[in-house]
């Protein structure tokens, strides 16, 4: 009877031993990466490197992905649970895509130039009329922000021809050779190339835009319906590593250098621009939905604007203060 009695509760100790490790076990969570060569989104990598996440009991696989098209094509696959993209994200929510934003992040496109060849005949917005940009990829920040900068100018949304290269590399080396007129660019390579003469800003992307929702998080229904806690989890890790970021400019521009290959003066620069610009709360701006909202019909990717309050949730958001 007492062996039998002591195998019983050896068997209920293994029980319990394993649930404890189940229940501390961290949460794997796929998260895409739609602008690998944005500042903004290095964060993410400080946070993992930092142990940040960790420390929320999240497993954090990042997942490179070029362009926004894709990276919602892996949500819609469920092939990833987390994106991190732009504002103009908000379309495939309308259009359908199984996941909502829940965080705003960076509001006016302050790490975004519009630049043009020095030594080129575009002086002035104006001459753009017609002309042809480069920009990272089809229904990317950079395609918006060119439509935008068309219609504003009163030339509809194709007054202004786009062109996506796939990388910000593409895009210098247009730029030089004539292949196309001006390049919507990340700050860093516009930086590079106005320290080498061969390019200059001809207007920021926060001139453009400056009610925006430039970056945006996005979180799969499914994560949202089966593991909210999770998503509750990845937002307060977030919010913690923008927090680490601000105060820790050293760690800050390291994991800049580091992410965009960049030199170290550059990235400082960057790092700079940024900071003052990450939301502290995460909420998301009236007045920068309605831009959105209207822009889609614009763009023609819409019949009429959307319920732009079905798109996003705030539900999620770490309370004030922590």
């Amino acid at each position: 009877m007492l062996k039998r009695w002591l195998a019983a509760a050896a068997a209920v100790l293994a029980i319990a031993g394993g649930t404890v490790r189940l229940a501390s076990a961290d949460d794997h969570i796929r998260v895409s990466n739609a602008a690998p060569a944005s500042a903004f989104f290095a964060a993410l990598y400080l946070g993992i490197d930092k142990g940040i996440f960790k420390k929320y009991q999240l497993d954090v696989e990042p997942i490179d992905i070029f362009g926004p098209a894709k990276s919602q094509e892996a949500m819609t696959a469920g092939s990833v649970d987390f994106e991190l993209g732009s504002g103009s994200e908000l379309i495939y929510v309308a259009k359908g895509v199984k996941e909502l934003a829940v965080a705003s992040i960076v509001g006016p496109p302050t790490l975004v130039d519009l630049v043009v060849r020095k030594d080129g005949p575009i002086k002035t917005v104006a001459d753009l009329k017609g002309k042809t940009i480069s920009i990272i990829s089809v229904g990317s920040l950079t395609e918006w922000l060119a439509r935008e900068l068309s219609r504003r100018q009163g030339w509809g949304s194709d007054g202004i021809k786009v062109q996506a290269v796939g990388s910000a590399a593409a895009q210098s080396a247009m730029l030089q050779t004539g292949q196309v007129d001006a390049s919507i660019i990340e700050i860093s390579s516009a930086r590079i190339l106005a320290d080498k003469g061969e390019a200059r800003r001809l207007i920021s992307g926060r001139d453009i835009a400056p009610n925006f929702i430039t970056h945006a998080i996005y979180a799969s229904k499914a994560m949202i319906d089966t593991k909210p806690d999770v998503v509750k989890r990845f937002l307060a890790a977030w919010f913690e590593t923008q927090t680490y970021m601000k105060t820790h400019k050293a760690d800050g521009v390291a994991i800049i250098v580091k992410r965009l290959q960049i030199p170290d003066a550059v990235a400082a620069s960057d790092y700079d621009t940024l900071m003052p610009d990450f939301s502290k709360d995460g909420k998301f701006s009236p007045a920068a939905l309605k831009v959105l909202s209207q822009s889609f019909v614009q763009m023609g990717t819409l019949p009429s604007e959307p319920d732009m309050s079905k798109l996003y949730t705030e539900a999620f958001l770490p309370p004030p203060g922590k």
